[in-house]
């Protein structure tokens, strides 16, 4: 058995052509000679067509690129390994072009290695914020599983820019992630909120179909907004929408969503950034989602401030792109990351405690000791053994 594999891999390895016989997802397919075999793209993640979860946002338009463009075509195909499940894993060429390359630059693709060219075509991709790079809720889960892996691996690197920053929490995601708004953004926000008001005006948008961006009807207090369409239900006659500019996801009925016109004057609501920032808040250590404490964690920061509707921010550090801040309600007052540990619903990382500005690392450090003398929460029953692996006992 061990011979005949070897035999078949070398085969493989011929840069031999073959004939597409379909395309199973955008990266995924199989090839058909003298018969038939399951071959991957080697070095990128495509959307998932949801056989063991809810489907990625553009599987369908990724599969349905993959299929025009190489069903039924010869292609070359070079195999470098094959996985657990029996797929050859490798580059398929199509007219001389590396097909992952094009993927990649496309924006059906994410890159998962260090290949300089396949790097360089998904940062063209992310450049056209189109497909899986159009807002952080249409990237593969995979793909955000393998980035969340990296930033806890990768070194953080010391922010350079100190300065404070006024903004709004928009949005608690989980136990150390909030999206924020920046009060320096207000004119943009102002000129937005006035193209909505506008586009609100018009008819139900009922055939609005997924990757769209709208203007949509935020139920909660009634307001007008922009937003990306990540699933329809027409049977039940409503969409999944992630509001742009404040990083919130939410269902809404299509009655609530309008198309944006075609006219210049609101082209901007299509094409400009979103006005939300993704914040990871610093040293402190990332939670489980299926920690018991999550829930309080995620009530204590919504409860920090006392009712303040603004803040004020700065970077400590960042990880990879994602950066990681300071909250608090003025430069001097207890921060979010203090409140939130002196609380007990959270702990500090020990591995960060010489990375940004020592005094706010010391100050956190200081409320989680006063936890952990308070006995509240987490530190109920004592020194649970939280930093034993870290401390090697």
């Amino acid at each position: 058995m061990v011979d005949l594999f070897m035999i078949f891999f070398f085969f493989f390895k011929q840069k031999t052509a073959y004939e597409m016989l379909r395309s199973l997802v955008g990266s995924e397919m199989c090839i058909r000679d003298s018969f038939q075999i399951s071959f991957k793209l080697a070095g990128v993640i495509t959307p998932s067509g949801g056989m063991n979860g809810p489907e990625d946002a553009f599987y369908k338009e990724s599969r349905d690129y993959a299929i025009n463009r190489i069903q039924q075509r010869e292609v070359e195909v070079a195999v470098d390994t094959s996985d657990k499940g029996g797929n050859f894993i490798g580059r398929l060429m199509i007219n001389g072009k590396d097909f992952a390359v094009e993927l990649a630059e496309h924006g059906f693709a994410a890159v998962n290695n260090h290949d300089r060219t396949l790097v360089a075509a998904e940062e063209k991709g992310r450049a056209t914020k189109k497909h899986i790079w159009s807002s952080p809720e249409a990237i593969p889960d995979r793909y955000k599983v393998i980035m969340e892996e990296r930033i806890d691996h990768s070194a953080p690197v010391r922010s350079t820019d100190t300065q404070w920053k006024k903004v709004t929490i928009t949005d608690v995601i989980d136990a150390n992630t909030i999206t924020m708004q920046s009060i320096d953004s207000e004119g943009r926000r102002k000129d937005i909120d006035e193209a909505c008001k506008t586009c609100r005006t018009g008819d139900a948008h009922v055939g609005a179909t997924r990757g769209e961006i709208v203007v949509a009807k935020y139920v909660d207090d009634g307001s007008w907004n922009r937003a990306k369409v990540l699933s329809v239900n027409n049977k039940a006659g409503e969409a999944e929408v992630l509001f742009l500019d404040f990083g919130t996801t939410d269902l809404v009925d299509l009655k609530d969503i309008r198309r944006i016109p075609r006219e210049n004057d609101f082209e901007f609501l299509r094409t400009s950034a979103p006005l939300a920032i993704l914040a990871k808040l610093a040293y402190i250590r990332k939670m489980a989602a299926d920690s018991q404490y999550v829930d309080d964690c995620l009530d204590t920061i919504w409860n920090y401030g006392d009712g303040a509707t603004t803040f004020v921010a700065r970077c400590e550090y960042s990880i990879g792109d994602q950066g990681f801040y300071t909250i608090s309600t003025t430069p001097t007052a207890e921060t979010l990351g203090e409140f939130i540990v002196k609380a007990g619903v959270t702990i500090i990382d020990k591995k960060l405690a010489k990375v940004g500005d020592a005094t706010t690392y010391n100050a956190i450090q200081k409320a989680q000791d006063s936890a952990a003398k308070r006995r509240v929460c987490m530190w109920k029953f004592g020194d649970a053994g939280f930093y034993d692996e870290e401390e090697g006992n």
